[in-house]
């Protein structure tokens, strides 16, 4: 028996307790439980339990109760890597039963949220750190840096005669001529109200901008879907708070004020740092009691990331040796795994690998009964 818990023996000693010993049962109160090392002595931290003898078989057989247990190679998982297995489950969608695809609409918009929050966080602590006098300069020095990155891709890809490249980079390069000149000849025309105007885009926009951007990279179609209901929901909130500040009057402002005032992630927005960390805080209250302890293994388990590649296979190599060894043992007639949460994948992964290593060994007519009746195999 196979089974999978955080702390050592804690599941098989649950699976015993279930199977074996029921102190309810008055038929139960002859069974008995012992602990052994491993008779080859590999691993002194991990018991095997072996039960007396089974009431009413034939060959007075008892039972042993094994664990492979893992939990150790998959420790210290850093939070950066949940949080970027949360938005890669975002980028899959709701494909799942309703009330699956509920769960994953919430957990997707409140991923939006905190993005808009960290956002909104940073340009104001950008804003406090180099004393930015005017807000125009945050969309201007990030764009001619962009421009000047864009120029000299395009350099080197007309040195290197990169032209598919080339064509994308001169592309984008005249996108960004063309939105100077617009800007410098806007700048001109209208003068006072043109800065004023860009301030007020900077103040209500940018934050949201720059959260949207940070979403698609990250969840990509699915993760758009979820930031529109976001900003739907931060869209009707700030007209009810606008509403409520016009009727009261308690700012004595005009309509466009008031709204940019109460939508929460401007840079002008009252509320909105108070908001932000509220829900940076939840996040880091539900990271902490649920995320972290219970989907930290999934999450480096299922991320196919170069740093997980080695523990995944460490694991699958304890899991296929040790059910190696307890087939080439010859004490045991039948081996049945038990797994549960993730150490279902794993047994699954372990199964598959070991079927894999043996299949060339097994008898002819078990073969040919394996797939006449699994025609997958």
């Amino acid at each position: 028996m196979a089974s999978v818990a955080m702390r050592a023996l804690e599941t098989v000693r649950g699976v015993i307790k279930a199977v074996w010993l029921n102190g309810e049962n008055p038929y139960d109160a002859g069974r008995r439980i012992w602990s052994h090392p491993e008779r080859d002595g590999a691993d002194i931290d991990l018991t095997v339990m072996t039960t007396n003898e089974v009431p009413e078989s034939k060959d007075d057989r008892v039972v042993d109760f094994h664990e492979l247990y893992w939990a150790h190679l998959m420790s210290e998982t850093k939070p950066v890597a949940v949080l970027l297995w949360l938005y890669e489950l975002c980028r899959k969608g709701p494909i799942m039963k309703e009330g699956i695809n509920g769960l994953w609409w919430a957990a997707s918009i409140f991923l939006c949220f905190l993005s808009l929050s960290v956002a909104l966080l940073a340009l104001k602590g950008a804003v406090q750190f180099a004393r930015i006098c005017t807000l125009e300069s945050m969309l201007v020095a990030p764009f001619l840096l962009i421009f000047s990155s864009l120029v000299l891709g395009l350099a080197v890809a007309l040195k290197w005669r990169a032209l598919r490249l080339s064509g994308w980079l001169a592309l984008f390069c005249g996108i960004d001529v063309i939105a100077i000149a617009a800007y410098f000849g806007a700048r001109k025309l209208w003068g006072d109200r043109w800065l004023e105007l860009s301030e007020l885009l900077t103040v209500a926009v940018l934050p949201t901008l720059i959260a949207f951007v940070a979403t698609c990279l990250l969840a990509r179609r699915h993760g758009r879907r979820a930031f529109y209901r976001a900003f739907w929901i931060s869209l009707i909130v700030a007209g009810i708070v606008s509403g409520v500040d016009l009727f009261l009057n308690w700012s004595n402002t005009s309509v466009a004020a008031s709204l940019t005032t109460a939508w929460p992630w401007g840079l002008d927005s009252p509320w909105g740092a108070p908001l932000a960390f509220g829900v940076l805080g939840i996040y880091i209250i539900v990271n902490a009691a649920f995320l972290q302890p219970y989907l930290g293994d999934a999450a480096r388990y299922f991320r196919a990331s170069p740093a997980n590649v080695a523990v995944r296979r460490r694991i699958r190599k304890q899991a296929i040796d040790t059910l190696d060894r307890l087939n080439d043992c010859g004490n045991y007639d039948r081996v049945i795994v038990v797994a549960h949460s993730l150490g279902t994948v794993v047994a699954y992964d372990m199964l598959r690998a070991y079927f894999s290593r043996i299949c060339g060994d097994l008898p002819l007519e078990h073969d040919v009964f394996i797939r006449k009746h699994i025609p997958s195999f």
